[in-house]
């Protein structure tokens, strides 16, 4: 499976409702899971894209808390005030990134989906193996559906983000029901698919490669280089499948 990742700027005006029309329009094309991130966004950012997306879509979306956001009202009320929101949008996937993770008081707040009655689908990302296996000494903590691994390639969207090539190679002591949980990340375009498959990845999250600049006074010359190059995407990640 094939994940889309936003870019992580926050726009304004116009450009919200150009990236929502492309968000949208991905989704129609097939698209299954969408990871919202925007890490300098507060709550009102949020608010603005998911406003302008389609109500059937927001099960296929996947929230990341922003880091401005839990930074400026600590986890507890930062937490409340974005599962609040999500409960409210129908919103139910929530990915916990490992800065968050890493937080002093992150694991003293896992009650708060309870306290909210929400039922919520978990992702987490990793950037070395190390990390994988302290969660699964853990127990995992959460039922995670989905694990990103990153950077597995030099990032496309992030200058000087280099590659760390031990991730290319998923170690032999991940047990078959994790490993059917790990998405390659970072540097992923159509000629990385193949290696990505072949390395044992259940699929690839994909961002740097999808994403051109957004202009609302150019719609028709991004819209068409977004589309094509996810369904480039798709179609080779299809014929790795089949081979």
């Amino acid at each position: 499976m094939l994940l889309v990742i936003t870019r992580p700027e926050v726009l304004q005006g116009a450009l919200v409702r150009t990236e929502a029309a492309a968000i949208s329009s991905l989704f129609d094309q097939g698209l299954q899971l969408l990871h919202l991130r925007k890490p300098d966004a507060d709550l009102a950012g949020l608010k603005n894209l998911v406003g302008c997306l389609n109500t059937e879509h927001r099960s296929r979306i996947v929230i990341h808390p922003p880091r401005k956001l839990i930074t400026q009202q600590g986890i507890e009320n930062g937490c409340h005030l974005l599962l609040n929101w999500m409960q409210d949008c129908g919103l139910s996937r929530l990915h916990i990134a490992s800065w968050l993770r890493e937080m002093d008081s992150f694991w003293q707040h896992r009650w708060l989906p309870g306290k909210t009655g929400m039922k919520l689908l978990y992702s987490t990302g990793i950037h070395c193996w190390a990390e994988l296996d302290r969660l699964m000494a853990e127990g995992w903590g959460y039922p995670f559906s989905h694990v990103l691994v990153s950077p597995v390639l030099d990032s496309i969207s992030k200058a000087g983000y280099r590659a760390d090539p031990s991730l290319m190679q998923i170690p032999s002591w991940i047990p078959g029901t994790v490993r059917s949980k790990l998405f390659a990340m970072g540097g992923i375009g159509p000629a990385a698919l193949p290696v990505i498959k072949a390395s044992g990845f259940q699929g690839a999250a994909l961002l740097g490669s999808i994403w051109s600049a957004l202009h609302a006074d150019k719609k028709s010359q991004w819209q068409a280089g977004i589309f094509s190059q996810f369904k480039i995407c798709v179609d080779i990640w299809k014929n790795v499948l089949t081979d």
